[in-house]
């Protein structure tokens, strides 16, 4: 049974009077401990799509068709089957590091603060806190921290160290290199692609860069202008892309070159 099944989702935002059709007709599936990488360039859409995921689009938006994870109707459920299925089942890495990290409060005491509310004895949650940070490459003193006090990768570590402290079945990540330098951008998704091999997850990655997502295994879903133009397995559509789109990103990596351009195929033609 798969862990996500996403049938003909579309969503409409409501926004100066008028309504943006983000999301059209999208259809996907992902099974347990399976990856899929969405790429797309900014307003393609695919962050809206994240968020129904989450069952965390904002009021102002109009949702149809389906969206099931670990099978909870997360259009139709009421907020209290959402609440149980966030952070337990399904966890989200978010954009800007410093917004899901209170200003105020040590990174240790974040990770407990979570890990208490959802059940853990303190005890225990002092223990897993150390742990998560560990799991994430973070100096132990680390947990004494406060975010200011943190690099920006190091502050995406310790978001990342957050999503994973109820051990989620799926980890979404939503384009979670944003403002990294590319050698730390890089660090960054060896280290998700790393944890969801080692602890089994399931993983949506969001991105606009093709050639960060290159080297994931899986599935690649392709975004322009809120519809998944291209779907597929990933090394299949990177050796043979079908839609222009894909094909023009494809050949802007920066290794391509010309003679990689050459090598691009058009639909029905060969690699």
């Amino acid at each position: 049974m798969p862990l996500v099944e996403v049938e003909k989702l579309n969503v409409w935002m409501a926004a100066g009077g008028r309504e943006v059709h983000a999301v059209q007709d999208a259809s996907l599936t992902l099974e347990p401990g399976g990856q899929l990488a969405i790429v797309g360039e900014s307003g393609s859409g695919k962050s809206t799509l994240l968020m129904a995921l989450m069952g965390l689009l904002p009021p102002n938006a109009t949702v149809s068709g389906r969206v099931i994870v670990d099978g909870v109707d997360v259009l139709e459920g009421p907020e209290q089957a959402l609440a149980a299925l966030r952070w337990r089942t399904v966890s989200m890495v978010f954009q800007a590091s410093s917004n899901p990290l209170n200003p105020v409060r040590t990174i240790g005491h974040q990770l407990r603060q979570v890990l208490v509310f959802h059940g853990l004895p303190s005890a225990e949650a002092r223990d897993r806190a150390r742990e998560l940070l560990e799991m994430v490459r973070l100096p132990a003193a680390t947990e004494h921290y406060y975010p200011h006090q943190l690099s920006g990768g190091m502050r995406q570590r310790a978001v990342i160290a957050l999503a994973l402290a109820c051990r989620p079945k799926l980890l979404l990540a939503d384009e979670p290199t944003t403002a990294l330098d590319p050698i730390v951008q890089a660090e960054i998704v060896e280290l998700i692609l790393s944890l969801k091999k080692s602890l089994g997850l399931a993983l949506v990655l969001v991105s606009h860069d093709l050639a960060l997502v290159r080297r994931m295994e899986g599935d690649l879903a392709v975004m322009l202008g809120g519809k998944i133009v291209e779907y597929g397995p990933l090394a299949r559509l990177m050796a043979k892309p079908g839609h222009e789109h894909l094909r023009t990103l494809i050949a802007a990596l920066p290794d391509f070159g010309e003679a990689g351009r050459d090598k691009v195929a058009a639909p029905g033609g060969g690699s």
